[in-house]
């Protein structure tokens, strides 16, 4: 986006041409629409305009892909007459199952160097699963969940370690890259806590956008 109308169009006009001859791949694109405003989004509106209208007269040279949550996306896609007929080809992806979100944890723990416990290693395991069967996974960020449910668990490890520790002792390594149950655990109730306090929005009803989840156009 540009700081003042003009601007807008340029700027995604030469973004567009860095993407001819190959795929211009716009994530959570309904962003560019923001109906909040009062009185509409006039530089999302601008960009759109640009978009569709280089959509068209570059359909040979260019592969446009809009990605996001299936009902945000249908959103977008009604806004304009032209949307609706230019982005006609749909394709919707399965959220990550509980198998593929563990596999996520342990190669981002193993990326970090750490080890999980055998009893961490089930904490791990029924955290994904309850995150798949309560219906909370798309919500929690599919993929990204996994992740994060890694990153906090090694930080509450670290916290542990701290805390028996204090800032004078010395932790093995085997402490400082070793999570346990407790650390998996606290880390799950952290981020499903985070997503209870809210109810969800229309959007987040379908699938999530980071990983496999979500919906796109073309």
């Amino acid at each position: 986006m540009g700081q003042h109308l003009g601007e807008t169009a340029i700027k995604t006009s030469k973004i567009i041409d860095a993407a001819l001859d190959g795929v211009l791949f716009i994530d959570e694109a309904y962003a560019l629409s923001n109906t909040g405003y009062s009185g509409g989004d006039a530089f999302g509106k601008e960009a759109l305009q640009v978009l569709l209208k280089r959509a068209e007269d570059d359909r040979r040279r260019l592969v446009v892909v809009l990605a996001g949550y299936p009902n945000e996306i249908a959103e977008l896609l009604s806004t304009n007459p032209g949307f609706a007929s230019r982005f006609n080809t749909r394709v919707d992806f399965p959220a990550y199952s509980a198998d593929e979100l563990v596999l996520i944890a342990e190669s981002f723990l193993g990326s970090q160097g750490d080890a999980l416990t055998e009893e961490a290693a089930v904490a791990l395991r029924t955290s994904c699963d309850l995150a798949v069967a309560d219906g909370l996974i798309d919500r929690l960020g599919n993929g990204r969940f996994a992740r994060e449910l890694a990153r906090k668990a090694a930080a509450v490890r670290d916290l542990r370690v701290f805390d028996l520790h204090g800032s004078s002792g010395v932790p093995s390594q085997d402490e400082v890259t070793t999570l346990h149950v407790g650390d998996v655990m606290d880390a799950y109730q952290e981020l499903t806590e985070s997503v209870l306090k809210f109810p969800p929005s229309a959007g987040q009803l379908d699938t999530g956008t980071d990983g496999p989840g979500g919906s796109s156009h073309r």
